[in-house]
This record gives C-alpha cells, structure tokens and sequence, in this order.
C-alpha cells in the first residue's frame, strides 16, 4: 500500500504481484519498487510513473526464485542475493552479473550486503563471517570469525569517521 497521507493505492495479486507475503521493498534511484517475496517468487519491480508490473527470475536471468535480500549500490546497480550467488544488474547496461563461490565468495548463501563509503560490499554470510568486494581493487576479501568472533552478525553500519560497527545476536555491538 502507499499511502500520500490522504488516500492509499494499493498493488496486490489482482494488480499483478505474485504473492501477498512481501519480506522487502527496495526503493531504487529511479523511484521504482522493487518487491521481495517471502516464497520463491523471484521479484518485482514496479514503475511507479507508469503502473507497469515486471517479473524477474530465472526466466530473466537470476541464479534462482529464491531472494535472501535486496539493496542499490551507488552506481545505481541493483544487488539481489539467492543461495546461488548474488546478482547484479545494471538496468541501464541491461545486464545480470553473478557473483559466486568460483568468482572468490566464500559461499553462494548470504543473509544481507551493505556497501560503505569507500563504495564496498561487506557481504554477511550466516555466523561470524563476511566476504568484502572492493570492485575497485578487484578483489573479495574473506573477514572470518577468528578476527571478529563467534557471534553471528545480524547487521552492519558505518558511523561518520568510516568505523564500521557490527549488532550480533549474541555479545552487542562490535
């Protein structure tokens, strides 16, 4: 639903979304909606301007259904994730790279990305530990439990002076 303080539009299954159990919604740089689903449904996008409802999947080119999570680095690039590898497509290139285990991630399965301000991509994988894409420096840099701990990150931000800080589930913030 969106909701402009006075009346509320809403996009549902009779609109042409796939499924009524959203788990995201991305808003991307070019005020569309990007819509994850709790099932393997792949995604979403919704242009806002004209109403339209696209899909996108394997059929499309994602390495599966399965969306783990969703986010839009500062080139515009549309991240999504699945326990195939992430993909990132580019909408202006029309392109879908993937990056895997055989592309230096430590696994295909991620929980969620953050990219800093340097323009890098902590990637956390499930526990302790988090692969680092530098595109700029063509590298993926593998951050394991032994430098951070055992405790399984839940989220990662970066404060003004670059630090960056990490919420586990079991010992706080790091």
């Amino acid at each position: 639903n969106r909701f402009d303080g006075e009346y509320c539009e809403t996009y549902s299954l009779s609109q042409g979304l796939r499924a009524s159990w959203l788990t995201q919604i991305l808003i991307d740089n070019q005020e569309q909606l990007w819509i994850r689903y709790q099932t393997g449904k792949g995604v979403s996008v919704i242009n806002k301007k004209t109403g339209i409802i696209k899909h996108m999947g394997t059929a499309q080119g994602l390495s599966s259904n399965n969306v783990r999570w969703m986010m839009e680095d500062k080139k515009g690039r549309i991240w999504i994730s699945t326990e195939k590898g992430i993909n990132v497509i580019d909408q202006k290139a029309g392109t879908i790279k993937l990056i895997t285990n055989k592309q230096g991630l430590s696994a295909n399965f991620s929980r969620f990305g953050f990219q800093d301000s340097k323009g890098r991509i902590w990637i956390v994988r499930g526990g302790p530990a988090i692969d680092l894409i530098d595109e700029n420096a063509g590298t993926i840099k593998h951050i394991d439990r032994y430098l951070i701990g055992k405790n399984r990150i839940i989220f990662i931000t970066e404060d003004k002076n670059g630090q960056m800080w990490f919420g586990t589930a079991e010992a706080g913030v790091m």
